[in-house]
């Protein structure tokens, strides 16, 4: 994912820091996204959520201080498959990657920051797991199921009550049912 638009859904007006090369690593910004990469390698997330609730992380130094590791990661639990499996020096990781990116985005703007987040973040993406419900559905005569994820799709930076049962994780009996995590080259 270029740069620039990692920059917009962490809602950072500019990058600071230099991108790595060959000889360097990276400095500023560019660090903070690349640790930002790797924690999410070391942990299953849900990268549409994990970026719709990092515009939840406070930014307020005093009440980051006050937050306990355990309590300032669970802020994030919605965009983690397995949350029991975040154990004590991988809370401390993301811990620390949360404070530096609370500091980081201290600097901003709130207001900017706030839309540009909402503008490069959406609440609602069709998942594998949501088009083989409609497609089932839709075999047994009820289209219901599609015309509430054609009514989602129409507006993903859009939250509402009516459609919060679409903006979660893929469920757990999804995980390895056809068409819901993996498709064939037929698909």
């Amino acid at each position: 994912m270029p740069h620039r638009l990692q920059a917009n859904k962490l809602g950072l007006a500019q990058l600071t820091g230099t991108p790595p090369t060959d000889a360097t690593p990276a400095t500023g910004d560019y660090a903070l996204l690349g640790r930002l990469a790797e924690l999410m390698g070391r942990t299953e997330t849900d990268f549409t959520l994990l970026h719709w609730h990092l515009a939840d992380i406070p930014t307020d130094a005093t009440t980051l201080d006050a937050t306990s590791d355990r309590a300032l990661v669970d802020l994030l639990s919605p965009a983690f498959y397995l949350p029991t499996d975040l154990k004590d020096d991988l809370v401390k990781d993301w811990a620390d990657w949360l404070r530096a990116f609370s500091r980081r985005s201290a600097v901003e703007d709130p207001v900017e920051r706030a839309a540009r987040m909402a503008s490069a973040n959406p609440r609602y993406v069709l998942r594998n797991y949501m088009s083989q419900l409609a497609i089932d559905a839709s075999t047994k005569g009820d289209h219901d199921v599609l015309q509430e994820l054609l009514a989602v799709v129409r507006t993903p930076y859009q939250a509402t009550d009516a459609h919060e049962k679409w903006a979660a994780r893929r469920p757990d009996w999804a995980r390895h049912k056809a068409g819901c995590s993996m498709l064939s080259c037929s698909s």
